[in-house]
């Protein structure tokens, strides 16, 4: 009885006002999925502990959710070329901690950096992925930019402006009224920089 009730309410709240826009795909990522994998893991330090401290100055975040972008070689282990965070706020996430490893990139074989700069980029294809694995319930994805290549990425992916000139937002619910968008930017502006 007890599980149907909670089956009922689960199903109820991802009916009730919910309709999921599409992800942006700039481009295709066929050719570059071939050699660079985007995966969810629980504790990225062992990873790009090291990139993350040498890039913002500080250990990465323990909280979840951690996206990495891992070439493999033919011949070899997987090699750590980027990192994206994402820390679960209500129905939305806040995105953060986007890094790439331009010491391992300028290493790659220059056809599979053609196919990278083809593709738009490894920030480009580790948020787009890891956007993909957030799963499809997300009223919202932040984002707080200061730099300004970073927001072109931003932009292709479909990060859109809001009033405060670095919180940037993907609308993903489309039933959100204005009044409510209002008022989540408001509540993520309290939050301060993340």
């Amino acid at each position: 009885m007890i599980t149907k009730l909670i089956s009922r309410a689960r199903r109820l709240y991802h009916q009730q006002r919910f309709d999921p826009a599409p992800l942006t795909y700039p481009n295709d990522y066929t050719e570059l999925s071939q050699y660079v994998s985007v995966i969810e893991v629980s504790n990225a330090r062992p990873f790009i502990g090291e990139l993350f401290k040498r890039h913002f100055g500080d250990e990465c975040p323990l909280e979840e959710r951690h996206f990495i972008a891992f070439y493999t070689p033919a011949e070899g282990q997987p090699i750590p070329l980027g990192y994206f965070h994402h820390t679960p706020y209500g129905r939305s996430f806040l995105a953060g901690g986007l890094v790439i490893d331009e010491r391992i990139y300028r290493r790659l074989p220059k056809e599979l950096r053609l196919i990278i700069k083809r593709s738009g980029g490894i920030a480009e294809y580790l948020s787009v992925r890891s956007f993909e694995m957030l799963g499809p319930h997300v009223d919202a994805i932040w984002g707080h930019v200061g730099d300004h290549k970073a927001r072109q990425v931003d932009y292709r992916v479909g990060f859109v402006d809001t009033k405060d000139p670095h919180l940037m937002v993907i609308w993903r619910n489309q039933k959100l009224s204005q009044q409510q968008r209002e008022q989540m930017i408001n509540e993520v502006l309290a939050l301060g920089p993340f």
